[in-house]
């Protein structure tokens, strides 16, 4: 259980770090791949192939992965990332011996099959559920509460639900519009909640940001009271509406069970 927000947002940073660590490892390894496969010489040249290993034996690399999930008791996702680590290494180390050179398929074959494996597990990285939490953001703390809420976002793959009865266009423009375009985004809140301007604005945005993001519906309950942000690992209880979070007063982030988030998702997002 964190009760701290610090704890909290260091979590989010550790988690986001790791992250970008393995898409940067990746991203080279990608352009090598898709290089040769538009010209198989490419993957035939030594010279292409002595570039890219500097880079696939970053020692560091690893350690940092490590140590995240080794903090974290996820050690069961290192395999994702040192068996291709190591694979990489050992499969450019072969393609520069005459004796030993794989045909260019296959070559080419376990190179993707690696990168596919750590690829997977960068995903599961970023998909871990923060450790249990419950936090108070003290008032007057609105960009502590951003900052919470961004990396969450972040990390998002599948879908974002809000249950919110006093949503504003905030949303979209601070939160919303770097989710991906395929992500399924939904609100269940109550319009008859809003007041004149709100509502005016909201009607002029949902129909651009709808245009783009494809995937977003809202729906109207006349009975909402409580707030909640749920993503498809995990979800909270909010102490007041993500528009006015820790502006004017303390605000509560409260991770709620399984079966709480099951029920939520049952009944307003089915």
């Amino acid at each position: 259980m964190i009760n701290n927000f610090n704890e909290a947002l260091k979590f989010q940073h550790e988690q986001q770090d790791a992250a970008i660590r393995i898409g940067a490892y990746l991203a080279p390894i990608k352009d090598f791949i898709d290089k040769s496969e538009i010209d198989q010489s490419y993957a035939d040249d030594v010279n292409n192939i002595r570039r890219l290993q500097p880079h696939i034996g970053e020692m560091i690399f690893l350690q940092k992965i490590s140590e995240f999930l080794n903090r974290h008791n996820y050690q069961s996702y290192l395999f994702t990332i040192s068996d291709p680590y190591h694979h990489f290494a050992s499969l450019l180390a072969v393609q520069t011996l005459p004796s030993k050179r794989l045909k260019a398929d296959d070559f080419m074959a376990q190179m993707k099959k690696w990168y596919k494996i750590m690829s997977e597990g960068l995903i599961a990285i970023s998909q871990i559920p923060l450790p249990s939490i419950d936090i108070n953001i003290k008032a007057q703390s609105p960009f502590q509460a951003y900052c919470f809420f961004e990396h969450l976002f972040i990390g998002i793959r599948e879908f974002l639900y809000i249950i919110d009865p006093y949503i504003d266009t905030t949303i979209f423009h601070i939160y919303f519009y770097r989710l991906p375009r395929a992500l399924r985004i939904q609100i269940a809140s109550s319009s008859e909640k809003w007041n004149k301007n709100i509502r005016k604005q909201i009607e002029a945005t949902e129909p651009l940001f709808s245009s783009e993001y494809t995937n977003y519906v809202r729906k109207d309950y006349a009975d909402l009271h409580d707030r909640f942000v749920i993503t498809e690992t995990t979800a909270f209880q909010l102490g007041g509406s993500l528009k006015d979070a820790a502006k004017k007063a303390d605000f509560s982030i409260v991770q709620i069970s399984e079966e709480r988030r099951l029920e939520l998702i049952d009944i307003y997002f089915k």
